[in-house]
């Protein structure tokens, strides 16, 4: 009995070892982290098996810098941009080959390895490995993802988080919606944000579970019903196995870490016990049978008389069985660090194009916030003549925000700006058509039908004749 028995828990102790199982790889431990806090943010996490192991993360990134053949440095970078200093056709843009590095703060890391290493001799030093990273640009304090085709490196040198990483990124038709906000304060016309990822230990484990095979005997028992135990749904399994940890049938001692999940163990455990009984196995199989009780056919069915039925010869041997487990759980961790495109620019200013106007290199900040004046204008008109058009029925409500999504997403220079006189005789012109739709003579879908061929060429409201050719326009809606 003692050897099924243990073979059943031998079982339930292998179901958790292969959970644990991470492969060979050397892992950070995430919620153990040393180092020198806020405001100098040098973080170290330890090792989860090497003890004198410790990992830097890279708190900085910089561009990869090569040697000319005079042997001056030039950064590895190149940027061609549009629209950003000029109106252009195609709205704003830029294609940005590039290669950074990430690093550390050589100093304050230096402090950090310094007080380590006095209190572990043997300490030793390294980087996580890498598992991801990314490159998201940003123009005018605005990041702009829908319109940049790629945010993964080309390449990468190595396979830690400190690895040189080739990036070539296409920004096209960026719109109006990055000059919306006006020239953001203090900040790089276009920067980018670099993300990278890598895997550490989230959540550890270590304890011991104790089963007290009396007391679930006790419990299968008299929790039995007449469908015994098929039937059983994971809530019910729930408020089973909560009565087992309650009672003291299962006990669970953490030995080191710890979780907000830990009770997930147990639950696993009381599956196992369930699945046993319904199998007939492990503790439950029937190898002692039961004996002295006619007329219950059920007691050799299952061993010991396991049933709804008052036919129950008890087992008064105890044999406790306890194992450990040795759990932990992977998670990807993520830090994100800027990156400046115009800072180099001045000291390096032949790695920028300016492919509106043609010969300059380095964003103009000025150029730049005409621009953006510019822009706000002719967005300013767009919306006001868009909105006087919803207001007068004369488009839908699903029209309109279709129509403004289109302003901020096109490029929307002072040749586009609608101008007062326009929007003067935009009203005039559209006044048949308000006047039918009041009085009944033409439907809601038939007057936007009638005003939306204008709306992508509103100046040609100007045009002599236009106020006649809506008159006529409309006659076709007429009953």
């Amino acid at each position: 009995m003692r050897r099924v028995v243990a073979r059943l828990f031998q079982a339930i102790a292998f179901l958790y070892v292969a959970l644990s199982t991470s492969g060979s790889l050397a892992y950070p431990v995430l919620d153990a982290v040393v180092g020198l806090p806020f405001p100098e943010l040098i973080t170290v996490y330890p090792d989860e098996s090497d003890k004198n192991l410790y990992y830097f993360v890279p708190t900085s990134v910089s561009f990869v810098y090569e040697k000319k053949s005079d042997g001056s440095l030039r950064p590895r970078l190149g940027v061609q941009y549009w629209g950003i200093t000029g109106a252009d056709v195609d709205g704003a843009g830029a294609n940005l080959a590039f290669s950074i590095q990430p690093s550390i703060d050589a100093d304050k890391v230096k402090a950090v390895a310094d007080q380590l290493t006095k209190a572990n001799p043997n300490a030793r030093y390294a980087f996580p490995t890498l598992v991801s990273s990314r490159m998201d640009l940003i123009l005018n304090g605005q990041f702009v993802a829908d319109n940049q085709d790629k945010a993964s490196p080309t390449s990468t040198s190595a396979g830690t988080v400190d690895a040189t990483q080739a990036f070539a990124i296409g920004l096209s038709r960026i719109g109006a919606r990055a000059f919306a906000q006006g020239v953001a304060p203090d900040s790089d016309v276009m920067a980018g944000r670099y993300t990278y990822k890598f895997t550490g230990v989230a959540k550890r484990l270590r304890a011991k579970i104790t089963v007290f095979d009396k007391r679930v005997y006790e419990h299968f028992k008299t929790g039995g019903n007449a469908s015994g135990w098929w039937g059983m749904v994971k809530a019910s399994w729930a408020a089973e196995w909560q009565t087992l940890t309650t009672n003291g049938s299962l006990k669970l001692e953490i030995l080191e870490g710890g979780e907000s999940d830990t009770d997930e163990y147990l639950l696993e455990v009381f599956k196992v016990l369930v699945n046993a009984k319904v199998a007939g196995e492990g503790m439950f199989k029937p190898v002692l049978q039961p004996g002295g009780l006619p007329g219950n056919p059920e007691a050799t069915k299952y061993g010991w008389g396991f049933s709804a039925s008052a036919g129950y010869e008890k087992l008064e041997e105890t044999h406790n069985y306890t194992f450990e487990i040795n759990k932990q759980k992977l998670e990807d961790r993520e830090f994100t660090i800027g990156l400046s495109f115009n800072a180099v620019c001045a000291k390096y200013p032949d790695s920028f194009a300016d492919l509106t106007n043609v010969g300059n290199k380095c964003i103009d900040k000025n150029a730049f916030a005409s621009i953006v004046k510019d822009v706000q204008a002719c967005q300013t008109s767009k919306l006001e003549f868009l909105k006087g058009l919803l207001d007068k029925g004369l488009i839908s409500q699903t029209q309109y925000d279709k129509q403004v999504e289109k302003v901020f997403t096109d490029p929307c220079y002072k040749e586009n700006t609608i101008s007062n006189a326009v929007l003067a005789a935009s009203e005039a012109a559209f006044e048949p058509v308000r006047i039918a739709l009041e009085a009944g003579q033409i439907t809601s879908e038939q007057a936007e039908a009638a005003v939306m061929p204008w709306v992508s060429r509103p100046a040609a409201i100007l045009a002599p004749g236009v106020n006649s050719a809506f008159e006529s326009n409309i006659l076709p809606f007429l009953p």
